[in-house]
């Protein structure tokens, strides 16, 4: 189970802008499984004020993915340097949680290109203890179902973000 709790765009010189969470909550988030391919994988979505927990199950076998997205209304990132991800730590003990952000821009040099970027949420000895990441958008590699492809992130009209 992984908790979030803002997702912002970072530009160089600290200013911020919230794409979502925080204290206007979240906007309607969709789960993506694998069910078209045969998979047995799951995710259920729950949005509770400031924060968005998603927990789920994935099955290798016959697809093996599950992820949430949601729609954005073409935001323009390209004075930013980053998306920054909030999230709640893992309890101590527990093994870290990797996620990959994918973002889509409406100008993108193929729509069937997602670009995603990794990060671990780790354990923290402190509870409900609060974390950060901030990753660049040149981190964010272009990928379709899992394979490496060539493409641009149109920056200028970001229009969903996914987990």
């Amino acid at each position: 189970m992984a908790k979030l709790l803002v997702l912002t765009l970072l530009v160089a010189c600290n200013a911020e802008l919230i794409l979502d969470g925080g204290d206007n909550g979240w906007s309607q988030w969709y789960r993506s499984v694998d069910g078209v391919m045969g998979g047995r994988s799951s995710i259920s979505v729950q949005r509770d004020g400031d924060v968005l927990e998603a927990s789920g199950e994935i099955v290798t076998a016959g697809g093996g993915f599950a992820g949430l997205y949601t729609r954005l209304n073409d935001v323009d990132a390209s004075a930013y340097a980053g998306l920054k991800v909030t999230y709640e730590a893992l309890p101590a003990g527990q093994t870290p949680l990797a996620w990959e952000v994918r973002l889509k821009g409406r100008g993108d040099s193929s729509r069937y290109i997602d670009f995603g970027a990794s990060f671990a949420v780790p354990p923290s000895s402190i509870e409900n203890g609060v974390g950060s990441v901030s990753l660049p958008f040149e981190d964010f590699l272009p990928r379709w179902r899992g394979n490496d492809r060539t493409g641009t992130l149109d920056l200028t009209a970001l229009d969903e973000v996914g987990l």
